[in-house]
């Protein structure tokens, strides 16, 4: 179920919808990995932890700054030791930022985002994972007023300096069932498992694709422009596919493959194929759907909106009907094939194979979903079989339609 072709002028990858068990959001304690399990703070509080770093010495070890803070914060009788907030930093789940970068003690660097918008099908914005992994160096200083993720020891000031620590990291055991598909000079290609990001969650750096590649097959061996050779420890991200997704995944190992992937893309070189398993049989031929996306801001509200009202609910909303205008994006897809399938409770099911025409956020599970035939086991999509935005937007009672839209996306999970 999963291939891959690579040619000339086009790269063949299959990737799979896994039924049923791939959507159980159990992240359960983690399986093999370099990060131990993180002994948390004894007592009720809050899963993010932010603010300044109180008053103190004049600097403090970071492992220190973010025991006292998680501590104070989720009061218990353990407490966060010492080893403990390591391994949060060590993880991932610890970002900083300076009040003024001028007036810290590391610095000098300019801010580099990791894994920068490498475009192509996949077309949301890939946010800021901005990071310091470098013992030998000073951490570069994140612009004024943004966090950085700081995943090695260091000293920070107090008072100047401020924390946002995931006390509650979220955890992806599957992280360690990432197997290796091929390696090329510029490029790795693995197979992923259902339930790992691609990219690094906000609590978890290690536990992803691009962490699990690089610690399970690396170091890899790549060359500059130039020709000189080096060591690649972490391969750069070239495309993504929801975390309940398994199937194979393009890694690149310098900047240079990424962006020929990425031009492969734009190109439409590369074809996609998904199998998903659904209740009954999905229509074969090209679909076409029109998916509400307004801008959002990283916290999923809409801009200039802090309202709870208008935050954007977790799953992707679509029409049938044609939609004009910035808050609307086109979604196509291809149903190629559609055949039974047994799944392991014995039940007979549909299997349909599906070509990817454009690649947006939960697409294929959207649209299947809008086609009345979610996907077998997917809770966020389930509640919305055969429900679009048609019926709110169109004529008719738009108000009964909106309303039983909203108690179906208040079932999505």
């Amino acid at each position: 179920m999963i291939g891959l072709v690579v040619g000339r002028t086009a790269v063949l990858v299959h990737l799979a919808l896994s039924p049923v068990s791939a959507f159980h959001p159990g992240y359960g304690p983690p399986g093999p990995a370099a990060v131990s399990s993180v002994r948390l703070s004894g007592g009720p509080g809050p899963a993010v932890v932010e603010g300044r770093i109180p008053a103190g010495e004049e600097s403090m070890a970071l492992n220190e700054a973010v025991a006292r803070m998680v501590a104070s914060a989720r009061p218990g009788p353990a407490g966060l030791d010492l080893v403990d907030a390591s391994k949060l930093i060590e993880i991932g789940a610890v970002w900083w930022k300076a009040s003024d970068p001028s007036d810290t003690f590391v610095g000098g660097e300019e801010y580099t985002p990791e894994d920068s918008d490498v475009g192509g099908e996949e077309d949301e914005e890939y946010g800021d994972d901005f990071y310091y992994d470098d013992p030998d160096g000073a951490p570069p200083v994140p612009p004024s007023g943004r966090y950085g993720r700081i995943t090695v020891q260091a000293s920070v000031r107090p008072l100047v300096t401020s924390l946002r620590i995931h006390a509650v990291p979220r955890r992806f055991p599957s992280y360690a069932d990432h197997v290796l598909v091929h390696e090329d000079g510029s490029f790795v290609i693995v197979d992923k498992p259902p339930m790992c990001p691609v990219q690094p969650d906000a609590s978890n750096y290690v536990e992803c694709t691009p962490g699990a590649t690089g610690e399970l097959y690396g170091p890899f061996q790549t060359a500059d422009e130039f020709g000189e050779e080096y060591t690649v420890t972490r391969p750069l991200i070239c495309h993504r596919v929801d975390s309940c997704v398994g199937g194979v995944v393009v890694l690149a190992k310098n900047r240079n493959g990424q962006g020929v992937f990425s031009k492969l893309q734009r190109e439409r070189r590369v074809k996609k194929l998904y199998k998903a398993v659904t209740d009954g049989p999905v229509p074969l031929g090209l679909h076409v759907h029109y998916m509400w996306s307004p801008p959002e801001t990283r916290g999923g509200e809409r801009k200039g909106q802090t309202d709870a009202a208008f935050r954007s609910p977790p799953c992707q909303l679509l029409s049938r009907a044609p939609r004009k205008g910035k808050d609307w994006i086109r979604c196509v897809l291809e149903v190629i094939r559609d055949d039974p399938v047994t799944t392991p409770d014995g039940a007979d099911r549909r299997e349909c194979t599906i070509r990817l025409v454009t690649g947006r956020k939960h697409q294929v599970r959207a649209q299947l979903a809008a086609l009345g035939r979610p996907i077998l086991g997917d809770a966020l999509y389930e509640p919305l079989a055969g429900m679009t935005l048609d019926g709110v937007l169109g004529p008719g009672d738009g108000l009964a339609a909106d309303d039983a839209l909203g108690e179906a996306v208040a079932k999505c999970r």
